[in-house]
């Protein structure tokens, strides 16, 4: 082939063997099947020695705690997406079949907590607040922020301040209501400008938010 000819378009192909061609998404997709098959036996060996192995089921009980491996191992790098996905799972499954309740402990704080011990929090803190601001589950957001605002000393400051100011962009109400539950539970000094900077269009909720800046400015 004339490389000299080769236009833009076929910039985005990538070889993926000695005769294969594709191009980057599904390279990506190919990819992370690759990392499955090639870490599924260390998975298996090392993380659940003690337990069968099982795919993902309704039944959050039986979703295997992977997640001090995946984040902990230096052996195999490739697999934080994976450990992000097991994540996001399990957090999907107890908000499925386990009520979010306003003082009742929940499943998921703990799954939170125990994901934030690993060494590799900071990736953990991003990929919790990518789940908070998911406006397609936006019901799965908002559970998250819920119990997010149950973690005390989440982070930093700058660091709830920023998330919640974000989650108040939303359009979805839910989301919102979450938003400002948490800036209310954090009660962090950063908050009073953050809901003072917000034009809540919902009345109940805009009163809610006037509540707080008066809570939060004696």
């Amino acid at each position: 082939m004339d490389q000299s000819h080769t236009s833009s378009k076929d910039s985005q192909f990538v070889a993926l063997g000695v005769e294969t061609l594709a191009t980057l998404p599904e390279a990506a997709i190919l990819r992370m099947a690759t990392l499955e098959v090639r870490c599924g036996p260390f998975l298996r060996s090392d993380a659940m020695s003690q337990a069968a192995w099982s795919p993902p089921t309704s039944d959050p009980s039986a979703l295997p705690d992977i997640m001090s491996y995946l984040l902990t191992t230096d052996q195999h790098p490739p697999v934080g997406p994976m450990a992000r996905a097991q994540l996001e799972r399990q957090l999907q499954n107890v908000f499925e079949h386990e009520p979010l309740e306003d003082g009742i402990l929940h499943a998921a704080e703990d799954i939170i907590r125990g994901a934030l011990q690993s060494a590799h929090q900071r990736d953990v803190l991003e990929w919790l607040r990518v789940f908070a601001l998911d406006a397609e589950d936006p019901v799965f957001a908002a559970s998250t922020l819920r119990c997010l605002a149950r973690v005390q000393n989440l982070g930093v400051p700058d660091w709830r301040a920023k998330l919640v100011r974000e989650v108040l962009m939303m359009d979805n109400i839910q989301m919102r209501d979450a938003a400002i539950q948490a800036a209310e539970t954090w009660g962090d000094k950063e908050m009073l400008g953050v809901l003072q900077a917000h034009a809540e269009s919902n009345g109940w909720l805009r009163s809610y938010v006037e509540d707080i800046i008066s809570d939060l400015s004696e």
